[in-house]
């Protein structure tokens, strides 16, 4: 079973990734021929993450990163709200980002696209679990690249 790691909420402010670190992570892997950046999104509150548009040899696709927790995701879609189900795995690139810093970790696309439940939570503290409880999100990956927690 995967536990969501504390501060995905973001409310642990000093231990927020700032935008330029997941930039420079974007572009490090483009440097690496793994992929090729299309954009990479200024941040919106009250979002819980950055993303980037990116385009691999096979397909274009989304890279996320929970910012308080430096978990990373791939999916299909643009959409925040249209998220559950649509993650994907990418082993190279997951290998990469290993490679470039090992405080990150990229969750498989089985268990982004898995039901989020009370027993995911038990690594939260109160002020988070009363937040994911209050807008609970579908799947993980819903939890952790969340519009909603403010």
């Amino acid at each position: 079973m995967y536990e969501i790691p504390p501060n995905v909420t973001g409310f642990a402010t000093e231990q927020i990734m700032d935008i330029s670190k997941f930039k420079i992570l974007c572009y490090s892997l483009q440097g690496f021929g793994l992929l090729k950046v299309v954009e990479v999104y200024e941040y919106r509150y009250p979002d819980n993450f950055y993303k980037a548009k990116v385009q691999d040899k096979e397909e274009k696709f989304y890279i996320y990163i929970n910012y308080g927790t430096f978990v990373f995701g791939f999916s299909k879609v643009s959409d925040i709200y249209k998220l559950g189900g649509s993650f994907i795995d990418k082993p190279l690139l997951k290998e990469a980002l290993k490679e470039l810093d090992d405080k990150h970790s990229v969750v498989s696309a089985n268990i982004l696209n898995s039901e989020a439940t009370k027993r995911n939570l038990g690594l939260l503290n109160e002020q988070e679990y009363r937040q994911v409880i209050y807008w609970y999100p579908d799947t993980i990956g819903e939890v952790l690249f969340s519009p909603c927690f403010d």
